[in-house]
């Protein structure tokens, strides 16, 4: 199993932006990218791409010159997935600071079952909130742009323009809104020449197509991989039209893949007194899900989790995670321990433990993320400048 690393992880790379920024952080910068190179920069570009991950991005990139700009792998935050990990690198603070724990998350405050980055019921497409200070009272996030003292941009995903979880991320940047891959290249070109004050300018970027085509077809698909090779055809357009004398374009992603067989998605209705011992719904991922108990029931718990699903996970306490920092560092939010529950099952490559509520559709998946192997955990750092 492959934990975080809080000096080579996604909080890393946020805290060397951070650096150049002259804004506080309280992880360390990465030791690899170069600090004062970055500082002379008139623009940095962040780019990130849902789902791309480090064995992923190393097995199927074009032997090209993007490959050859590949430094290191860091790892993601855990769980590996898109609504944590990219909260960390627009906040620069670790799950266990800023509580967003997994696509599902109990909400204490709402009383309810959560999907949480359209913040919905997990059994209703209908928003709890229809504004961002509302919404806010449940993320309690600030936007870390804001603290930059440059133009920021976000060139994004124009149907998230009025998602109230990206507009409190994305503070007081510009927005540019696309609707396809190869948007993004005249999109950031046109934020490089928006001459707004003279200033410097942080751009951030965000692709998700090759998550939801991993996530229904599979990681390792022809059409995966052709929707690959169109994303490095974008990033050399994006290369192509930069002035690396002035501008640095830097490379990541939130989490990468495994493939789950029909035959390796486990259910709670299939093992015998598991719904009795839980009390809650399981949150977080399907890869690592949260397990919230019924008093009393404990020890038949472990029991249940040891007869059927020892050979295919891990099972944790979570304050044993938190002894060994598997969520972050520093102090933890007030709102984590409701978002958590008492145990963490961390399933092995190739298995999904799933539960639905009533109303709530099945999803239909071939690839997840969320786990803590070398596929999902590792995602590539590159840096172009």
């Amino acid at each position: 199993m492959i934990v975080p690393d809080f000096n080579n992880s996604l909080l890393n790379l946020t805290a060397t932006i951070c650096e150049v920024y002259g804004c506080k952080s309280s992880y360390s910068s990465l030791p690899n990218l170069p600090i004062d190179e970055l500082k002379d920069k008139r623009n940095i570009i962040l780019l990130v791409i849902d789902g791309m991950g480090y064995n992923f991005f190393s097995q199927f990139a074009k032997e090209s010159f993007l490959k050859s700009k590949l430094l290191k792998p860091i790892t993601s935050v855990f769980p590996s997935t898109t609504a944590v990990a990219i909260t960390s690198i627009l906040t620069g603070l670790s799950p266990q600071e800023h509580a967003l724990t997994g696509w599902f998350v109990y909400l204490k405050e709402l009383g309810s079952v959560s999907q949480i980055l359209p913040l919905i019921p997990r059994y209703s497409q209908n928003m709890y909130f229809d504004n961002d200070i509302d919404s806010n009272n449940i993320y309690n996030l600030k936007p870390l742009v804001n603290n930059f003292g440059v133009d920021t941009y976000f060139v994004h995903l124009d149907k998230y323009s009025d998602d109230n979880y990206q507009k409190i991320l994305r503070g007081d940047s510009f927005y540019y809104g696309f609707k396809e891959l190869t948007d993004i290249s005249p999109l950031i070109k046109d934020a490089l020449n928006d001459n707004n004050n003279n200033k410097k300018k942080f751009i951030y970027s965000y692709w998700n197509g090759l998550d939801n085509i991993s996530h229904r077809l599979g990681c390792k698909t022809d059409d995966t991989l052709n929707h690959f090779s169109e994303i490095q055809n974008e990033i050399n357009r994006i290369i192509n039209l930069i002035n690396l004398e002035d501008t640095a374009l830097i490379i990541t992603a939130d989490h990468g893949f495994i493939d789950v067989p029909d035959s390796n998605k486990f259910r709670v209705k299939d093992f015998p007194g598991l719904r009795e011992c839980l009390v809650l719904p399981l949150m977080g991922e399907p890869r690592s899900p949260y397990c919230y108990l019924r008093s009393g029931k404990e020890k038949l718990f472990k029991e249940i989790w040891e007869k059927y699903l020892s050979p295919y996970s891990n099972l944790f306490h979570i304050d044993e995670m938190l002894e060994k920092k598997i969520f972050g560092l520093n102090e933890i939010s007030a709102k984590f321990a409701d978002r958590v529950g008492d145990y963490v099952i961390v399933m092995n490559d190739g298995y999904v433990l799933l539960d639905n509520v009533m109303l709530e559709k099945e999803m239909n998946l071939t690839g997840y993320h969320g786990g803590m192997t070398k596929d999902e955990m590792l995602v590539p750092l590159i840096y172009i400048g």
